[in-house]
């Protein structure tokens, strides 16, 4: 009986530590646009929405509730410092803003969308 007691305490040490480094793969956070923009081809009205990336699947994903409205992928580069706020960078292309990058509050990596312009004007959360 005594056995089977550690046998099951160690599942579950082992459970948590694999939903810890799951959780690890994604970074959010909450944003709001004061006007509409684009994140791959779909466009997003102005409002506050969750954006998230996985860098399983290097998606960064605008989210409304539990959905997923706009994806695109994106890669990760080095940013000169951390970020002290969420900092969402768009570009203006066509009369539209687009999102071309991400930097979340307290990092130091930015998460740059695939194909995105370089000249680009900042926001923060």
């Amino acid at each position: 009986m005594n056995g089977m007691v550690k046998s099951i305490v160690a599942g579950v040490v082992v459970i948590a530590a694999m939903c810890v480094m799951a959780l690890a793969d994604r970074k959010a956070d909450t944003v709001t646009f004061g006007s509409n923009v684009t994140l791959g081809g779909a466009t997003v009205k102005a409002g506050t929405y969750k954006i998230q990336f996985d860098s399983k699947t290097n998606e960064l994903s605008i989210i409304n509730g539990t959905k997923a409205i706009a994806t695109a992928t994106a890669h990760v580069e080095q940013a000169d410092k951390k970020a002290r706020a969420t900092q969402v960078e768009t570009s203006t292309k066509d009369n539209a803003d687009s999102v071309t990058a991400v930097t979340f509050g307290g990092d130091n990596r930015r998460i740059v969308v695939d194909g995105s312009s370089s000249e680009t004007k900042s926001g923060s959360r």
